[in-house]
């Protein structure tokens, strides 16, 4: 405990805290979850309880739930705990179920309310679709769930990491539509749920979540199976760079990126770069074409557009080309 007691104690003097005494007056939270359901406010506060013991990977943590009939009421419900007051400064992910989410006025208010009771904003933001007292009976500590998200982003390229500031900041932008990466529990396992457009009932899944993150550079690598001859192969994709321009009511994408395969036979590789070529630009194009229809932009095209030419009217008329420049890793043929 001395050494957790010491990293408490340098998150305080940076909070401007500089009273050690108070360390033994204050829990420190460093997850919560909001839901409502039907008129009441759950507030789920994970807080630090303990250091990690030998062979232990994690520290303790210990979760509490409190109650309010508004989101204020419930943070009030929930101000002191075990006769300590909570403190937030060291705050690492807030977990949002999905009811609050689709109603725009009502996510809003959710926004402004976190921005002024939590001061700083380099949070981690994530939606849940199951009921977030499930997440946080398995996963009290916020390091699995961040673990698992970095490790579906480096392998399937489904989902990122945004922190408050960044979901924000996009809101604020009438080109851009906000979104929060979603994740939901299968039989009590963490499952990548693609992404939730903030104040809609507009869902992608994680095919198109993956788009997005493609085409916004968020995602420089990810695998998937190929079927060639009735057999699968796995192949990844790595080294992933995108350029969009926009020329001539024409959208221009250029992808550059190296295949790799363990199993692929290299005779199959010419066959195996086309397949994905074809399916990619497929892919890319039917997103596209969707976002186009409804008016929609998670990607930087309806800003790369407005930069160009000053306006928007033309993103649901604008072409599309796409330029995929891909290669064997290791093949300088």
């Amino acid at each position: 405990m001395k050494r957790l007691l010491l990293i408490l104690l340098l998150f305080l003097f940076l909070g401007g805290c500089t009273d050690y005494n108070e360390v033994n007056n204050l829990t420190i939270v460093d997850m919560i979850g909001i839901e409502k359901q039907e008129d009441t406010y759950h507030l789920y506060l994970s807080v630090v309880t303990g250091e990690k013991e030998e062979n232990q990977t994690e520290n303790k943590h210990t979760v509490y739930h409190v109650t309010g009939k508004s989101l204020g009421e419930a943070f009030q419900e929930g101000e002191t705990i075990n006769n300590k007051r909570t403190y937030y400064n060291h705050l690492a992910m807030v977990f949002i179920h999905s009811s609050l989410l689709e109603n725009r006025e009502e996510y809003q208010e959710l926004f402004s309310f976190l921005k002024k009771k939590l001061e700083q904003g380099d949070y981690l933001l994530l939606e849940g679709t199951s009921p977030l007292a499930s997440f946080f009976e398995l996963y009290p500590n916020h390091e699995d769930l961040e673990n698992f998200i970095l490790k579906e982003k480096e392998t399937k390229g489904t989902t990122t990491l945004l922190t408050f500031d960044e979901v924000n900041a996009n809101d604020f932008d009438q080109e851009y539509d906000a979104y929060l990466p979603s994740i939901q529990l299968e039989e009590n396992t963490l499952k990548t749920n693609g992404i939730t457009l903030l104040g809609s009932n507009m869902h992608y899944d994680d095919t198109s979540s993956r788009i997005s993150y493609l085409l916004s550079n968020k995602i420089k690598e990810y695998s998937f199976l190929i079927p060639i001859e009735e057999k699968y192969y796995q192949i990844k994709i790595s080294d992933l760079h995108v350029n969009l321009d926009y020329q001539e009511n024409t959208f221009k994408i250029t992808i550059k990126g190296q295949l790799e395969s363990e199993e692929l036979p290299k005779e199959k590789r010419k066959e195996v770069q086309e397949e994905t070529e074809k399916n990619l630009t497929k892919e890319i194009k039917q997103f596209i074409e969707m976002e186009q229809e409804q008016n929609i932009s998670t990607t930087p095209l309806k800003n790369l557009l407005y930069f160009k030419t000053k306006k928007t009217e033309a993103y649901q008329k604008s072409k599309t080309n796409i330029t995929l420049s891909f290669a064997w890793k290791g093949d300088l043929s």
